[in-house]
């Protein structure tokens, strides 16, 4: 996925525990991932994250795999959640399958496209708030 992504986009599955993940993730424009340990990390430290759900939309809210129940939580428009219309068969009301099939629903050109705006929606905040910490001549994270 990193590959595709460009050369801004790195991969560190496996590379570090979770101190050095939270750091790490604290200081990205953005991650993209699955519902995850990951995930929920970079909501917690307010890193912006997309994570793609096998669950589908109008798939039951107490399901097992909704994001309604286990979403990262973050501030307001910094989680975004992408995942199919509807369940692929055999699955009925959400995706209950041993192997992935309901993901696979996504579309590759949808997927891409928000995932890049939501990216780039990600950057232009973060400049724009490292543009206001300059401009008052102080950076609150060592304050």
């Amino acid at each position: 996925f990193a590959d595709a992504a460009g050369p801004r986009a790195v991969s560190v599955a496996g590379a570090f525990g979770p101190r050095q993940s939270a750091a790490l993730l604290a200081q990205a424009e953005a991650l993209i991932g699955m519902d995850s340990g990951p995930a929920h990390l970079a909501a917690a430290v307010g890193t912006p994250v997309a994570v793609l759900s096998c669950h589908p939309v109008n798939g039951p809210p107490g399901h097992a795999h909704a994001p309604e129940r286990f979403a990262p939580r973050g501030v307001e428009n910094d989680v975004l959640i992408l995942r199919p219309q509807r369940p692929t068969a055999p699955c009925r009301g959400g995706c209950d399958a041993d192997e992935a099939h309901c993901i696979l629903a996504l579309d590759d050109d949808a997927l891409w496209s928000e995932l890049a705006a939501f990216v780039q929606a990600s950057i232009n905040k973060g400049q724009k708030a490292k543009k206001t910490r300059t401009s008052h001549g102080r950076n609150p994270i060592h304050e």
